[in-house]
């Protein structure tokens, strides 16, 4: 998990995944509140790397310090639901090939009552040659695909509560994706991801 300022968040977060994980890893980005002493009070692993504006070298940083042979990657603004906690487990078997699941994301909107749905692969074994591209809504997927790996969907689900943020916090964010956005369209201007993500 990478994170930068997330202490209201990360307590829930980690209360959701402490009895299904064996190794937690953390890496701040340039957080200056409490949420990296929260961490370690739920056993964390935490690793500090200088933001560059893109999240997939970030996270590339955090699954390297993965010693496990899975990897359920998370944002601190989302939960594991219970009833998926089974589904793990059932699907956490050895696997020689590169292997990712699609997990289903429910997104709180901003009234705090509604939200929408949405799928992405979180689960993966933790295979040499899986990283994460894409400056934003980084994804495995492509890594997969070029080692001639597997998809596969899950019944696991996520609650992710990102979506309801009050209107500044959500204009910072809007902010900093439409930055890596447009640097991402500069880098790749012939990628339909680049233009459509």
């Amino acid at each position: 998990m990478i994170v930068r300022n997330e202490q209201e968040f990360l307590p829930d977060c980690l209360e959701s995944v402490k009895t299904i994980v064996n190794q937690i890893v953390i890496v701040d980005t340039g957080s200056d509140d409490n949420g990296v002493e929260i961490a370690k009070k739920y056993g964390a692993e935490v690793h500090y790397f200088k933001w560059c504006d893109d999240f997939s070298v970030a996270r590339n940083e955090s699954i390297k310090y993965a010693s496990c042979d899975w990897i359920l990657w998370m944002d601190a603004d989302e939960r594991l639901l219970p009833e998926s906690i089974p589904e793990i487990k059932r699907l956490l078997r050895y696997e020689k090939k590169p292997l990712i699941y699609k997990v289903h994301i429910r997104n709180l909107m901003q009234d705090g009552q509604n939200y929408t749905l949405s799928n992405a692969h979180r689960l993966f074994n933790n295979h040499k040659g899986i990283g994460f591209s894409g400056r934003i809504h980084e994804q495995v997927s492509p890594s997969v695909k070029k080692l001639k790996g597997e998809e596969r969907d899950s019944n696991i689900n996520l609650y992710h509560i990102g979506y309801s943020f009050e209107e500044e916090k959500a204009a910072k964010k809007l902010a900093r994706n439409r930055k890596l956005l447009i640097n991402m369209v500069k880098e790749s201007p012939n990628s339909a991801y680049a233009h459509f993500t």
